[in-house]
């Protein structure tokens, strides 16, 4: 009969019963890698220029996300706190005037309530600033998500930095 004892100091006794500690892998499972290669690749495959000659790539979906919910309450609760906030430090038409001037440059695109129902919102929140010229800009939120829902980041690959 033999008896095999393993000293471990620093792993957590749950982490010996991972496979990867025994160097047996998933074979359906990419390593790393190979998943920054191919996101990478899919980059280089649909990224194209426009006929504004702006760049436009897809997004990175990772393999069988779950799907992305439309976020319509979360939206709608976060959109009357933005306002809330900015009328209060008087920068409402500021903000407004961001979002006209991207409008008219072809940067975002208004929707109907039909094209809503199909798509994600994405939030935005206001960054205010004590000085400068533009005293606020819009900072948008993909990790923003409702309870039991995923947000849209942790549906995308990550990609390299």
């Amino acid at each position: 009969m033999t008896a095999l004892s393993m000293f471990v100091h620093s792993e957590a006794v749950s982490k010996l019963w991972e496979l990867d500690v025994l160097g047996i892998q998933d074979p359906n499972q990419r390593s790393i890698e190979e998943a920054e290669m191919a996101v990478q690749a899919y980059f280089r495959d649909t990224v194209k220029m426009n006929d504004d000659g702006r760049y436009e790539v897809r997004l990175p979906w990772i393999e069988r996300h779950p799907p992305v919910p439309r976020n319509i309450n979360l939206t709608k609760k976060k959109l009357e706190n933005v306002l809330r906030k900015l009328e209060e430090g008087k920068l409402k038409a500021a903000y407004y005037e961001i979002f006209v001037n991207w409008l008219q440059e072809g940067i975002i695109e208004e929707i109907s309530m039909a094209q809503w129902d199909e798509g994600h919102s994405l939030l935005h929140r206001p960054i205010m600033k004590e000085s400068g010229t533009n005293r606020v800009r819009p900072v948008f939120d993909a990790s923003a998500r409702e309870r039991g829902q995923p947000s849209l980041n942790q549906c995308l690959e990550k990609g390299m930095n």
